[in-house]
This record gives structure tokens, sequence and C-alpha cells, in this order.
């Protein structure tokens, strides 16, 4: 039996070269490329390990008091028992949903239903053209052509109206990025994204990157094999 045969189709792409079969979890690994003083966390009384979402550190908390489930095939901790039985399934391949139209299994629904609309070529529609995507980071990309803003920061998803405005945001706002390195416009191509083909031919290394404000900082470590709703501490 082959295991982690979810991993086959990771064909979303971050800018920093790690692939997640899911919008949602690209989103979540886009976290890390954050530096703290940009966003607002929130941090454990305890042992001071920060966290984005009050939740997420209320689930946290939970490990100090004890109230945690261990793993029996690694040292990983669980403070809901279906997040371990889910977990449990990528140590032992025990991927209960089978997809009715070809051999692929998936350890959770959501990313049956994920595999199956495509399948079935479910597609999203933007609501002022009609036109269509495969996938919803298309089409969020897409919808920037119609607010008169053809450049977006893959950071924070910002749009802009010109190259210079677009530079200047990213080495003011995002200074962090080049904080290893002098900032340069060649570097921060990278962090740019043409919503318009009229700018596809400026920005051919641009990744189609979204940012969600808030994650579970373990994300960073498995986040193209867990749940979104799994807490490990």
């Amino acid at each position: 039996m082959e295991l982690h045969s979810e991993e086959r189709d990771r064909s979303i792409e971050c800018y920093c070269g790690k692939r997640f079969y899911s919008l949602e979890h690209l989103q979540l690994h886009q976290t890390i490329h954050i530096s703290p003083e940009d966003r607002a966390v929130f941090e454990c009384s305890v042992c001071s390990k920060t966290f984005l979402r009050k939740a997420n550190l209320g689930l946290h908390m939970q490990m100090h008091r004890g109230e945690t489930m261990d793993c029996p095939h690694c040292d990983k901790k669980f403070v809901r028992r279906k997040d371990l039985e889910i977990h449990i399934r990528f140590h032992t391949g025990n991927f209960p949903y089978s997809c009715s139209m070809c051999d692929r299994k998936f350890a959770i629904k959501g990313h049956l239903n994920y595999h199956e609309k495509r399948h079935l070529g479910v597609r999203y529609k933007c609501d002022d053209c009609e036109k269509t995507f495969i996938n919803l980071a298309g089409l969020r990309q897409h919808q920037y052509e119609h607010t008169g803003m053809p450049l977006m920061c893959s950071v924070c998803q910002r749009g802009f109206p010109t190259k210079f405005k677009i530079r200047r945001h990213l080495r003011n706002v995002h200074k962090h990025l080049f904080k290893n390195t002098d900032y340069s416009d060649e570097l921060a191509e990278k962090y740019i994204i043409a919503t318009t083909n009229s700018n596809q031919a400026i920005n051919k290394e641009a990744k189609s990157v979204y940012v969600l404000e808030d994650s579970i900082e373990m994300l960073e470590e498995h986040a193209e094999d867990i749940p979104l709703n799994m807490l490990s501490v």
C-alpha cells in the first residue's frame, strides 16, 4: 500500500518553490513568509509561544493542562480525537474515501470532494463577466481586472495601478522580505502578480499566492499532509 498518495497532485506552487494540492494549504503555508511584526499574534502566558488565532491559543493551553492525546506512531500530540484519528491515517495508509471515477483514495472527505470536482469540470465563475476558472486562485486573480488595479501584491492581495506604486508598497510595507539583502526591483518582481493578459509578459515569474491573515503555526511543517482544522501541539 502506498502511503501519502494524496501528495501526488500538488499543482499549486508557492513562490518559494514548495507545492501544495489545495489553495487553502498554500494560503496557510504563506503565513511563514510574513514577519511577526506585520501580523497580530496571541501569546501563551506559560511558554510565550504565539498564535495567529485566539482559538488556537485556547487549544494550545489544553496541552499545558495535560489534555492531549498521543499519536502511537510518532511524538505528535492532539487535543481533539478526530484530529488524531485523521493524523493516524497518514501513518497507516488507511484512506477511507475513494474516488468513484478513478483509483485515488483520500484520508479526508473534503479532499475527495475537491478531487471529484476536477473530474466533473466544476469551475469558478466570475460574477462580472461570467468567465470561468478551474480553481479559486485563478478567479481571485482575474477579479482584479474589473477593479482598474492590474497588479496585485502576492503577500497581502492589495491591488495597484502601476509598477511604481506596487514596488513602493513592497519596499515600505513588506520590507521584511528584503531584510537579508538589499531591495531591488528584480527581487520585488516575484511578489507581483499581473492580473491581466496584457501584463503577463512583464510578470512571467510571479506566482499566484494568497495569504490568510490567520493560521495554525504547526502547518508550516505539515500543511500538505493534514486537514485544515487539525492542531498538533
